[in-house]
């Protein structure tokens, strides 16, 4: 009674292992790409949003600067200077005066080469959590 593997089974195995690695290698490397650049996007909104909420609350204004991928605030205590791997920044500035408004309605950059923005809360937005 033969037992195990012969050499010739186990290589075809390993074979076929490597020849689907090699397919989904290379998908399973975007998909991780794709979710760090919404991860980087999310943070920068949140990072964005509340820098008006931190001047508000701070009463002082607060000027952020975008240049390539990074972001730099000129109040560091209330807004963390912050480096972006996957987003890209045309250079603009957004100041958010001691009320926590601002005069601009977006910041624009690029997420993985592609157009994005984000939207600036407004005066007078009403949000509401709404039960379903």
């Amino acid at each position: 009674m033969k037992r195990g593997f012969s050499l010739i089974e186990l290589l075809v195995v390993l074979a076929i292992m490597g020849v689907i690695m090699s397919v989904v290698g290379p998908f399973a490397q975007q998909q991780i790409q794709r979710s760090e650049a919404t991860s980087e996007y999310m943070e920068a909104q949140s990072i964005i949003r509340n820098a008006g909420r931190k001047a508000f609350l701070a009463g002082q204004p607060v000027v952020l600067t975008f240049n390539g991928k990074l972001l730099v605030s000129d109040q560091p205590e209330l807004v963390a200077d912050k480096q972006f791997v996957h987003l890209f920044f045309p250079q603009q500035q957004i100041l958010f005066n001691a009320n926590g408004l601002s005069a601009q309605t977006q910041v624009q950059l690029q997420v993985n080469k592609k157009d994005k923005i984000i939207a600036l809360e407004q005066p007078g937005t009403v949000y509401a959590n709404v039960a379903h």
